[in-house]
């Protein structure tokens, strides 16, 4: 059932490698889990309360709540699946709450060492050490820009970022002919 559920996540949803791996590993540790806490277990007869008995179980041990929150709409997604397939006609993860997740910042380069390292550079990498400061767009994106991908009359850079989701950012004139005069 899991190979049936792996070639859909893949082919039809279009999740990535990584995506349905940790989905199936997901899934599998709940199997496991339910095989040791449910005599007789199977997907048709975990309820709700077996949910959240697993999920609390994880709470537990100490894991986060990103990633139990990922476990469960893994569960979730197995359960709609069914529903689709028309093995099951209840998901019973399907109104379960999600743990808080708490959000952080990004890690920061501090502005005094960003203005140093500004101020000491030269060429391309003063222009991306600019890009990067002013933009707020991360290297990975910044290597993988084309000259195609900059609109130099409204000063837009069309980038490709995580996830293959492309978005509009703007940088000023003066870097764009900085731009001009590194390459």
């Amino acid at each position: 059932m899991l190979t049936r559920f792996e070639n859909y996540l893949r082919n039809i949803k279009g999740y990535s490698e990584r995506t349905t791996s940790e989905y199936l590993k997901d899934l599998k540790a709940f199997a496991r889990w339910a095989k040791t806490h449910r005599e007789g277990a199977k997907w048709s007869t975990l309820t709700r309360s077996d949910i959240d008995e697993y999920i609390t179980q994880r709470a537990k041990e100490g894991i986060k709540p990103a990633t139990t929150n990922r476990e469960l709409a893994s569960i979730s997604a197995l359960y709609r699946y069914f529903i689709r397939e028309g093995l099951l006609t209840n998901n019973p993860a399907r109104f379960q709450s999600r743990r808080k997740v708490g959000h952080h910042l990004p890690n920061t380069i501090p502005s005094e060492d960003l203005q140093k390292a500004y101020a000491n550079s030269v060429g391309v990498v003063h222009v991306w050490i600019g890009l990067l400061s002013t933009t707020g767009i991360r290297i990975s994106e910044l290597l993988g820009l084309k000259w195609e991908d900059i609109d130099f009359k409204t000063c837009a850079l069309e980038i490709n970022g995580k996830g293959d989701k492309d978005r509009i950012v703007y940088t000023t004139p003066e870097y764009l002919e900085l731009m001009r005069q590194a390459y």
